[in-house]
């Protein structure tokens, strides 16, 4: 069995090195970028950049599994800046996802963390099936992006992922006398798990579908370990580690150092109160808006429709004069880019670095993001992804509540588990985005917004479109569509709403359509938004 280990210069890759290297079951490969650390000397070495797809084509080459640990040591890097964590850690599950796709890797190992339940109290008997709590820390935003993205692209093929979420790897010889901590679980334990991961049956799991994606919790064993690997819950067995097929049973429970009593639990406060969310930014009126991404017909359409009532700062990386000479008579009655007037202003901004963006939101009330890039990989990430990232933190910097989100659609792209073939579809469906890079890198850094919002009680309304469409469009259009006019019309009353039912919510932006494709009534029962110009023409002779 081929297995290709990435993120080999991690702490964990020199324990799967250490233990696995030298088996004859496994023919073992190591990669990362930068050199080869000393732990690998002797063992087959690629040094490898998972951004680039042609690097990770040449290194899945020959490859049966796939064992992923970058993700946990992105984050930990010093020298690196967080945005450029996210984007290495984003672009590189996505391109390794989808290259182990077209090679035939058989399966794909993501190691995660159990840092993302660490809000929740002991005495809850938490497991694979909760829903993961992350805070907007690097290391939490890594973890859980890299879930995401690798779960949503293996819908559209038959690659199987297994994500294996660990406690705090520790080696039991070097822990002197550090006092016990129920979150550590020690290395041997760790790498049991990983082998588990790598050899067990999935076939034999309950409800055993392809595509197929499996989440396993790797923790200490014993009654001290804050998350046990005992507790199930019934029909949901399929998920968890301890039971058949995955089967992992680890042996070192730290007993020895085990304090002689265990602090009792609160059990009288609520569990919504248990994992309240921390430092919630206070909302204020709302007098100056920055607009990102203001020179494409979306954010020109928005700048006019809130220059005579709001001060807007205008932001994109082409300035207005760029962005006209890609503009032609031939695009009929699609917004021109607009260079607003005295007391606005215009800044030239590069979504992926995060002080241009931190700095354009100096001074606003709001923030509205118009900001997008589709067909080319590395600018989709930086822009899409990263610079949702660098929104979320240019909020917080700047204490801004109301952030306008906007993005496309994403619950109609064919795959497993999507919603193509039914009717008045919510848009509180959970997003199906698969491995469309628009969509992929846009959900990601919708999630990205909505982990800042949960957890700094911003208001976040996410604007979803399919097709924006003018006045005088000559081609059919589908059942899900606004003109530019009344797109910003839309941004302009989820900029307005007196307040939201959550700190994040999705509106489907669409005029009212015979169709009974989607459901579109939630934009006009919590914002009032309803489309002007009606499009009649593309559904009626």
């Amino acid at each position: 069995m081929n297995i290709l280990v990435t993120g080999a210069h991690s702490d964990l890759g020199r324990h799967v090195a250490e233990t696995l290297g030298d088996r004859d079951e496994h023919s073992l490969r190591f990669s990362d970028r930068g050199e080869r650390p000393l732990w690998l000397a002797g063992k087959d070495w690629t040094e490898a950049d998972l951004t680039q797809p042609d690097q990770v084509e040449q290194l899945l080459d020959g490859v049966d599994k796939v064992l992923h640990l970058e993700v946990l040591a992105l984050a930990a890097q010093p020298d690196m800046m967080p945005s450029e964590a996210v984007y290495r850690n984003t672009c590189g599950v996505y391109n390794l996802a989808r290259a182990a796709q077209m090679t035939g890797v058989e399966r794909l190992v993501l190691a995660s963390s159990l840092d993302l339940f660490a809000r929740l109290p002991a005495h809850w008997q938490v497991n694979e099936m909760w829903r993961p709590r992350p805070t907007p820390s690097l290391s939490d935003l890594c973890c859980w992006t890299a879930e995401l993205s690798l779960r949503e692209t293996v819908r559209a093929g038959s690659l199987l992922a297994v994500c294996l979420r660990f406690a705090t790897v520790v080696d039991p010889a070097t822990l002197g006398n550090q006092p016990y901590n129920p979150a550590w679980v020690s290395a041997a334990d760790a790498v049991h798990g990983i082998e588990r991961a790598l050899l067990f049956d999935a076939a034999r799991t309950k409800n055993a579908t392809r595509p197929d994606w499996h989440v396993f919790h790797i923790t200490a064993p014993g009654p001290r370990s804050k998350i046990r690997v005992t507790h199930t819950t019934g029909d949901e067995e399929r998920s968890i580690s301890s039971v058949l097929p995955f089967s992992y049973a680890p042996k070192d429970g730290f007993q020895s150092r085990w304090p002689d009593t265990e602090p009792s639990p609160d059990r009288s406060v609520r569990w919504q109160d248990a994992v309240a969310e921390g430092d919630p930014v206070p909302g204020r009126p709302i007098r100056k808006v920055v607009i990102f991404g203001s020179s494409g017909p979306m954010g020109s359409a928005t700048s006019r429709e809130l220059a005579d009532v709001y001060t807007v700062r205008q932001s994109d990386l082409r300035s207005v004069a760029e962005a006209l000479t890609s503009w032609s008579s031939g695009m009929g009655s699609r917004p021109q880019p607009v260079q607003l007037e005295a007391p606005h202003e215009f800044r030239r901004v590069d979504m992926g670095d995060t002080q241009q963006v931190v700095d354009a939101c100096a001074g606003m009330d709001a923030i509205i993001n118009c900001s997008v890039l589709r067909p080319e990989l590395h600018a989709a990430f930086k822009v899409n992804t990263v610079g949702a990232f660098n929104v979320g933190l240019g909020a917080v910097a700047h204490r801004i509540r109301r952030i306008v989100q906007t993005g496309p659609f994403q619950q109609m792209d064919p795959g497993y588990g999507s919603y193509v073939w039914d009717y008045d579809i919510p848009v509180d469906a959970p997003c199906r985005p698969l491995d469309y890079l628009y969509h992929h890198t846009k959900y990601l850094g919708q999630e990205i917004l909505r982990v800042f919002a949960e957890y700094h009680e911003l208001e976040v309304p996410v604007m979803l479109f399919w097709r924006l469409a003018a006045l005088d469009e000559p081609h059919q259009i589908p059942p899900f569509a606004v003109t530019y006019e009344d797109s910003a019309r839309s941004l302009r009353a989820a900029l307005e709403a007196p307040s939201l039912p959550s700190p994040y919510e999705q509106f489907h932006v669409s005029v009212d359509l015979p169709h009974r494709r989607f459901e579109l009534g939630k934009a006009k029962s919590l914002l009032g938004f309803e489309a002007r110009d009606q499009l009649d023409r593309h559904w009626m002779d």
